[in-house]
């Protein structure tokens, strides 16, 4: 929810009041986020019937598709409120240049939702080897699982990469 409070600022610059957000995610709606009220998604049709939404996440295609579930059918991108926005007005609670990168991947999806004729990933993770010494801080993979752990060949690494970037439009 980092850039929420960019997205949150862009609005009040554009003269939107934004009532509060929402999160599919039951923790997030434990405390305030920029001052106002956090919703559990699934709560919304309880509390809000009849409401418009300013999707304001770099899931825009999974938020539209909760919201659509939830039997809303008015929502909006915030990829015009992006467009416009000037990120050195205001200050964040994460660095200028993280926020830079989440606003910049937010418009990205947000301009490719609306292009259906463009594939575009958000991310991509290569797995170069099987081969782990499961040291890593934090560590949840599931290396130590494998029967047959090893590395892969670079040239098959680029060969997988070469097929993934002639089939794609764009990767973050």
């Amino acid at each position: 929810m980092d850039e929420a409070e960019a997205f949150a600022y862009a609005c009040h610059d554009n003269g939107i009041t934004v009532e509060a957000f929402c999160d599919s995610e039951k923790r997030q709606s434990e405390q305030l986020f920029c001052g106002l009220e956090v919703i559990h998604a699934p709560t919304l049709p309880q509390r809000y019937p009849k409401a418009r939404f300013i999707i304001a996440s770099q899931h825009i295609r999974d938020c539209a598709e909760q919201l659509t579930g939830l039997g809303y059918s008015e929502f909006y991108s915030i990829l015009d409120l992006l467009n416009n926005y000037d990120i050195e007005k205001h200050q964040y609670r994460v660095p200028q240049s993280y926020m830079n990168s989440r606003l910049a991947v937010c418009k990205k999806t947000h301009e490719f939702y609306f292009d259906e004729d463009k594939i575009y990933m958000r991310s991509l993770d290569v797995m170069i080897t099987t081969k782990c010494s499961l040291k890593c801080t934090h560590c949840s993979n599931l290396m130590q699982y494998y029967v047959d752990p090893k590395h892969t060949e670079h040239e098959q690494i680029f060969s997988a990469l070469s097929i993934l970037n002639e089939n794609d439009d764009y990767i973050s």
